[in-house]
C-alpha cells in the first residue's frame, strides 16, 4: 500500500512538472510571437514612414527623366530643322541656277531665325533672301513680279522634294493673275524649264498641275512642252462634266466653243 502511494505521488509530481513545463513553453512561444509581431509592427511603421519619402524620391527622379527626355526631343527637333533647311536651300539653289536666266540674282535661300521659345515649343521666323553681287538681300519688295512668282514656285518644289520625296506634286491656281503679256510668256518659259529640269532626273517623280483660264498661256505651254495628248473638260446638256482627249489644243478649243 505504501509503495502504491509513493508511485501515485511520483506520478502527480511528474504531471505537475509537465504542466509547469507546458506553461513555460507556452509563455516562451507567446513571448516569441509577441517579439515577432513587434518586429513586424516596427517594419510596417518603417514602411509607412518611408512611403512618402520614396514617393518624393520617385517623383523627383521621374521629373528629372522627363526633363532629360524633353531636352533630348528639343535638341533632335532643332537638329532636324537645321538639316531640312539645309536640304531645302540646296535644292532651291540648284533649281534657281537651272531655271533663272537673268544675271542679277545669283541664287535665293530661305533663312530661318529663332523667334524665341516658351515652355511648350520653339518657334521660328522665315524670310526669303536673294544673293546679288555676293550680298544677301531680303527678296520681298526688291524683285519683279516674275521673279517673285518663280521664287514661290521653286520654293514649293524644294519643299515637296525634301518632305515628299516619293510624291512631288505642285499645283498652281491661276498663276497668270495680274501679270502682263510679257510676264505671262516669261512664266510659261520658266515652267517649261522647271518641267525639263525635273524630268531630266528620272529618279524623281514630278507632276505640275496648272489651273488657268488663260488660253494664250495654255497654248504657250503646249508649244513649249509639246504634249502627245490634250484633254478638255466641258459640261454636257445635263450639267455633267465630260473629259475628252484631243491631238491638239485647237480641236479642244473648237469643241468647247
Amino acid at each position: 500500500m505504501r509503495h502504491l502511494t509513493e508511485q501515485i505521488d511520483c506520478l502527480n509530481s511528474k504531471q505537475e512538472r509537465k504542466h509547469r513545463l507546458d506553461d513555460q513553453l507556452r509563455k516562451l512561444e507567446l513571448q516569441e510571437r509577441i517579439k515577432s509581431l513587434n518586429k513586424s509592427l516596427k517594419e510596417t511603421e518603417w514602411y509607412v514612414k518611408a512611403i512618402p519619402e520614396l514617393r518624393e524620391e520617385l517623383s523627383s527622379l521621374s521629373h528629372q527623366d522627363l526633363a532629360n527626355y524633353i531636352r533630348a526631343v528639343d535638341e533632335s527637333v532643332v537638329k532636324f530643322h537645321a538639316q531640312k533647311m539645309e536640304e531645302i536651300n540646296e535644292v532651291l539653289s540648284s533649281l534657281w541656277e537651272q531655271v533663272y536666266h537673268g544675271n542679277d540674282i545669283e541664287t535665293i535661300q530661305i533663312k530661318s531665325e529663332s523667334a524665341g521659345e516658351n515652355e511648350k515649343k520653339k518657334s521660328y521666323n522665315y524670310r526669303v533672301v536673294m544673293h546679288v553681287g555676293g550680298t544677301e538681300i531680303d527678296m520681298p519688295g526688291r524683285c519683279s513680279a516674275g521673279q517673285k512668282m518663280l521664287a514661290s514656285i521653286l520654293i514649293r518644289i524644294a519643299l515637296s522634294d525634301v518632305f515628299c520625296d516619293k510624291c512631288s506634286i505642285i499645283a498652281l491656281d491661276e498663276p497668270t493673275a495680274n501679270l502682263d503679256v510679257l510676264k505671262v510668256k516669261n512664266l510659261g518659259d520658266m515652267l517649261a524649264d522647271i518641267i525639263s529640269a525635273r524630268c531630266a532626273n528620272n529618279a524623281k517623280m514630278f507632276q505640275l498641275i496648272v489651273i488657268t483660264h488663260d488660253n494664250r498661256f495654255v497654248e504657250h505651254l503646249r508649244q513649249l512642252c509639246r504634249p502627245e495628248w490634250v484633254y478638255s473638260v466641258s459640261k454636257d446638256d445635263a450639267g455633267l462634266s465630260r473629259v475628252k482627249r484631243h491631238r491638239n489644243l485647237e480641236d479642244a478649243t473648237m469643241r468647247e466653243g
